[in-house]
């Protein structure tokens, strides 16, 4: 479980990685996906607690309206990715939705 400052960081990075990204004005469905290229593969929800920051400052920089079930209609952790030669990273995919 992240603490309170690793959990501000990524709300930072967030938010300075949403900052260049328009405005999504419809709801939204997220996905993340966790690559790794060494070591053993975590678990699918591995990435979950990261989520929520990640979220947070995707709200704080106005990229998403708001992160309630109006606007976020879902959140999906998909089983992690073995990348050969790459750092660890997730990757996340919005895509607005109708439904």
């Amino acid at each position: 479980m992240a603490d309170a400052r690793e959990n501000k960081a990524i709300r930072e990075w967030a938010f300075e990685a949403a900052c260049r990204k328009p405005l999504l004005d419809k709801p939204v469905v997220i996905e993340f996906t966790d690559d790794k290229d060494k070591g053993g593969m975590p678990d699918a929800d591995s990435v979950a607690g990261a989520a929520k920051p990640i979220v947070d400052g995707f709200v704080d920089a106005g990229m998403l309206i708001d992160d309630t079930g109006e606007w976020v209609r879902s959140i999906t952790y998909h089983a992690p990715v073995k990348v050969k030669g790459e750092p660890r990273q997730i990757r996340i995919l919005i895509k607005e939705t109708t439904k």
